[in-house]
């Protein structure tokens, strides 16, 4: 690594320690409050005459229900701590690749970093990298700056990221469903295999179970309510719009889910594209220095992305 890069490679891995600690107390959340939510729902039904009963069994359908969609809002926070940590990743392996050259382009130009004889001369670039990664990110493409690197061709660079912001058809819309699925269910079954971080699809899988888990249980519940009570009274409608709304809930945050878990693991969240989402970035930001890097093994023969199959 070169040594400029030190100190920005440390305060990015700390960042991203953080983003993992915080992943880990997110799910002991769910699991305590999961398992809380299960011993209490056990022991309000103890002893209970036929007619308490019957209200047990709507609060026990309405709390799973929720508990179903609660947890797949935490999901949804854990995707983007994911994707926050797949990123730090993918910029902290730019680092551990990037070599410098420095070029004198004029005698006219003032000596700044890095030909200072004392202080500091550590490169900070992270704000302003996550800055015009945004602007990339909204273009999908390269941004419009002359940049230079050593050992890269620029248009295969450009090619490679056309590749990772590349326009999604309607068809692959659907393969990227597909694949995001298939990831989902491997990881269920444990059969987890990936080139990238393994910690997302274990985690989706886990709270996928959790999640359909307190659906089914809470249907089970609902049902047996409306089965005596609709449609007698307004609990009875009630019963049966949560379960008509979670149901729909249910299928549309999954479809979102599931091609986001896709784009994580296979896609353009994942470590590897990160690395070339930043590479011109950061390019760009050393080229005003006079400082021409180049990144080891970063080979554009073959292609550096590919969409699903």
């Amino acid at each position: 690594m070169q040594s400029e890069n030190v100190k920005e490679y440390e305060m990015v891995r700390e960042e991203m320690s953080s983003v993992k600690d915080c992943i880990t107390k997110y799910i002991g959340f769910v699991l305590g409050g999961s398992g809380a939510a299960v011993f209490l729902i056990a022991r309000m039904g103890q002893n209970l005459n036929k007619e308490n009963l019957q209200i047990y069994d709507f609060e026990s359908g309405f709390v799973c229900l929720s508990l179903s969609i609660i947890i797949n809002f935490v999901l949804l926070i854990l995707f983007y701590k994911f994707h926050s940590h797949n990123r730090f990743a993918g910029y902290c392996k730019l680092l551990n690749h990037e070599r410098h050259k420095i070029v004198r382009r004029s005698r006219h130009i003032p000596r700044r970093w890095p030909f200072q004889p004392t202080g500091d001369s550590s490169i900070f670039a992270w704000e302003v990298a996550v800055g015009m990664l945004r602007d990339q990110d909204i273009k999908k493409k390269l941004l419009d700056v002359n940049i230079t690197i050593a050992n890269i061709d620029i248009e295969k660079l450009r090619e490679c990221l056309e590749g990772i912001y590349g326009q999604v058809e309607n068809y692959e819309k659907i393969k990227i469903l597909k694949r995001g699925l298939v990831i989902l269910g491997s990881a269920i079954f444990g059969n987890i295999k990936t080139k990238s971080w393994a910690f997302p699809p274990l985690i989706t899988a886990m709270l996928c179970v959790l999640s359909f888990g307190f659906f089914i249980i809470g249907d089970y519940y609902l049902i047996k309510y409306l089965r005596l009570n609709y449609p007698k009274d307004f609990l009875g409608f009630f019963a049966l719009f949560l379960i008509f709304a979670v149901s729909v809930s249910q299928l549309v945050l999954w479809y979102f889910l599931a091609k986001r878990l896709q784009y994580l693991m296979e896609g353009g969240e994942t470590v590897e594209s990160f690395f070339w989402k930043f590479m011109p970035i950061r390019a760009a930001f050393l080229n005003k220095d006079n400082i021409i890097p180049e990144y080891l093994d970063a080979n554009l023969d073959t292609p550096c992305f590919e969409p699903p199959a």
